[in-house]
């Protein structure tokens, strides 16, 4: 809600190395029920992993992903992929699409928030190994 996204995923790096989607908002119900897994290097969300660094695309094809309301369907207009990390090793992805360009505000603020999300994820991590051993 604070930066306005209209549609997002949240990827998380599985043991094997590959990214799952975990998480979505947006999403019509066909994207939504169709399992995503994305392996190292692959596609947008897979090299800004391997690269550890923030992706931005402006002027997003129209068939990237769609943003579903109950007004209708739509296209997001602009996307930033971040990645996230603990420890300096990338744990996760974050996709979010806009219905406006991005500001370098926007970017600045995705950059201080993806270390906290990272050291969310290993922390969620954490709890299900220990839930697993118990």
């Amino acid at each position: 809600q604070y930066l306005g996204v209209v549609v997002a995923a949240v990827y998380v790096r599985q043991e094997h190395g590959g990214l799952v989607r975990v998480a979505s908002y947006g999403f019509s119900r066909q994207q939504e029920l169709q399992e995503q897994s994305i392996h190292n290097g692959e596609g947008v969300v897979g090299k800004a992993a391997e690269q550890d660094r923030i992706v931005t695309l402006n002027d997003v094809p129209l068939d990237y992903f769609k943003v579903t309301s109950g007004l209708g369907d739509g296209s997001p207009r602009s996307v930033v992929v971040v990645p996230t990390s603990n420890d300096d090793q990338v744990n996760g992805v974050i996709e979010l699409g806009f219905l406006r360009e991005l500001t370098p505000r926007d970017l600045e603020f995705l950059e201080l928030v993806a270390e906290n999300v990272g050291t969310s994820i290993e922390a969620a991590r954490y709890r299900q190994r220990l839930q697993e051993v118990l």
